[in-house]
């Protein structure tokens, strides 16, 4: 039996007589009451000395999952939906598996909003002179970013792509952002803050940015990266398609135009659900 099969089982016993707010309400409050009734019972096993009935129990996380099922529902999702979205969020908190560091200092992507562009503007120069340093002049830096960045086509552009920020501790900690408006997607802009470097925080905005490119159908996306940056988009799968030079305020600076092909039959398939 698959998730949806059992989903489909289990709402042939819900009541038809009820409405679609009579119906979430049911599902949320019997969520609370079931898993109350698990709680119960490992309270009595630790506190009271009580035994550990696992059948009972298992037929009470049974009881959880029809009202999970219901939920579900009635918000319009199949169960393998909701699973998958779970899984989906596991895999962008903790790509390489479980890790503490991680689980305490926990990453929070949310969309760009004007209000958080000064910090935006200080992220990218202070990561510009100083992850970057190593790989190009102080020159080419101060070129790169002079510390006068014009907010208002900054404010613009990111409100004309897909931008999102990554926030952990209360603390800007990077942004990306993806122009759509060509014919393949462009990761135009990805900075990670100095101080929390090598913590995922590059990677879960590069798969966002990618999901994002994968639910409007695209079948690759492309970048331009930085010397420091190429070796990381490397290990995501982008292959160098030529180095090349870019001149900003009359000094020449190197990157690299790379390019990334979806697995083949993913971009299709976002593209079908999205319709």
């Amino acid at each position: 039996m698959t998730i949806n099969e059992y989903q489909e089982l289990a709402l042939r016993t819900a009541n038809p007589a009820m409405s679609r707010r009579d119906m979430l309400i049911n599902g949320v409050m019997g969520l609370c009451g079931e898993s109350g009734e698990v709680i119960d019972m490992v309270k009595k096993h630790l506190a009271q000395g009580h035994e550990l009935d696992r059948q009972r129990m298992a037929e009470e996380l049974g009881d959880v999952a029809w009202y999970l099922a219901e939920t579900a529902h009635v918000l319009g999702f199949s169960l393998e939906e909701i699973l998958q979205g779970n899984i989906d969020k596991l895999k962008h908190r903790f790509p390489e598996g479980f890790d503490r560091e991680r689980s305490i200092h926990r990453l929070t992507l949310q969309e760009y909003r004007p209000e958080d562009l000064p910090a935006m503007e200080r992220l990218f120069y202070d990561t510009v002179h100083t992850v970057c340093a190593g790989d190009y002049s102080e020159e080419q830096l101060s070129a790169w970013a002079d510390g006068q960045a014009d907010g208002d086509a900054w404010n613009q552009s990111f409100l004309a792509h897909y931008t999102i920020t990554a926030w952990m501790e209360g603390v800007l900690a990077g942004f990306a952002d993806l122009d759509e408006s060509g014919s393949v997607p462009y990761l135009d802009r990805l900075y990670v803050h100095k101080d929390y470097q090598k913590r995922g925080i590059g990677r879960a905005l590069a798969e966002a940015m990618e999901e994002k490119a994968r639910a409007a159908g695209a079948e690759e996306i492309t970048v331009h990266a930085s010397i420091t940056a190429r070796p990381f988009f490397e290990q995501l799968g982008y292959v160098t398609e030529r180095k090349q030079e870019v001149v900003r305020r009359g000094v020449c600076l190197s990157n690299f135009a790379m390019r990334k092909k979806f697995e083949e039959g993913a971009a299709k398939e976002a593209g079908a659900e999205k319709s």
